[in-house]
């Protein structure tokens, strides 16, 4: 019986909160948005040229997202990473190779994020190393 509490302790003593990255149009601002998995503290990271995909590091500190370069929704969508709190947002890809990159997400260990990208009726995928700190 002893034992039994004692491991009921341990589980409820390590339960962690875990936080979700979203899109959303809240208020009429679209954007990235982050709050904890109870629903509660919603917060907008990111509102310019319709960002959207957004997915955690594994280690929760940085988000990779893609967004529109151009307010016309063309063809410039880059891929960006950010921060967890939403400061010190970075271009990946370039505006001026006229192809969509999407889709981002980090590989399991961190080091790298793939993307896929589109031009001219070719769709390849890239991944991307130096980006991540």
């Amino acid at each position: 019986m002893l034992m039994t509490l004692c491991f009921v302790s341990i589980l409820f003593s390590t339960a962690v909160s875990a936080k979700i990255v979203f899109k959303s149009k809240r208020d009429g601002v679209l954007g990235i948005y982050i709050m904890e998995d109870d629903g509660s503290n919603v917060k907008l990271l990111t509102d310019v040229l319709k960002p959207g995909l957004p997915r955690w590091s594994p280690d929760g500190k940085q988000i990779v997202f893609e967004r529109w370069t151009s307010p016309h929704f063309s063809q410039d969508q880059n891929i960006y990473v950010m921060n967890a709190d939403g400061t010190d947002i970075r271009e990946l890809t370039d505006p001026a190779d006229a192809k969509l990159d999407g889709y981002p997400t980090f590989s399991p260990d961190g080091k790298s994020i793939v993307f896929r990208a589109y031009l001219i009726n070719i769709l390849m995928t890239y991944v991307c190393k130096q980006a991540v700190q």
